[in-house]
């Protein structure tokens, strides 16, 4: 038996979901160990140059990713275009999305990778949210956005927080 576990141990690779390990007379065998699974968000920044369908293929290549890496979509909203503080690749429109899911460190992996290799895809980031968090997205963009006073000051504060 402690023969066994020693080749098992020495075999072991780590996988997506566990460890996998061949044994010669039973073939590929799969342990699943439980993997931590957190709720995450990614806001990516899309070329303005490209047409609006361009722009929903690639939020639906997204969408269609995280299931197939393990993950869950939990929200999922394209912002439009908008202007940006300041020029990408000599962009200064961009259409915005975001995207909140559930997975593990493969699936943001994934997700990063598909977002990194795409030439259309500007900028991105990723973070970690909180269970009260998910699904807030259209609240976000309207907290964002109202932080102008009524005379247009860039960086006026709203009245609830000055208070």
């Amino acid at each position: 038996m402690t023969a066994f576990v020693v080749q098992v141990a020495f075999r072991a690779l780590t996988c997506m979901n566990g460890l996998w390990y061949q044994d010669k007379s039973f073939g590929w065998v799969v342990f699943t160990v439980g993997y931590r699974v957190d709720a995450y968000e990614t806001i990516f920044v899309i070329k303005s140059g490209l047409t609006d369908d361009e722009a929903t293929k690639i939020v639906e290549k997204v969408r269609e990713m995280i299931p197939r890496s393990e993950g869950e979509v939990l929200a999922l909203e394209n912002w439009g275009r908008r202007k940006m503080a300041y020029e990408v690749r000599k962009e200064k429109k961009g259409t915005y999305a975001i995207v909140h899911y559930k997975g593990g460190g493969v699936t943001v992996g994934a997700v990063e990778r598909f977002l990194r290799l795409d030439e259309a895809v500007l900028k991105y980031i990723t973070v970690k949210i909180g269970e009260d968090q998910i699904g807030k997205t259209s609240q976000i963009i309207e907290e964002k956005f109202s932080y102008r006073g009524k005379e247009g000051a860039r960086f006026s504060a709203p009245a609830a927080a000055a208070s």
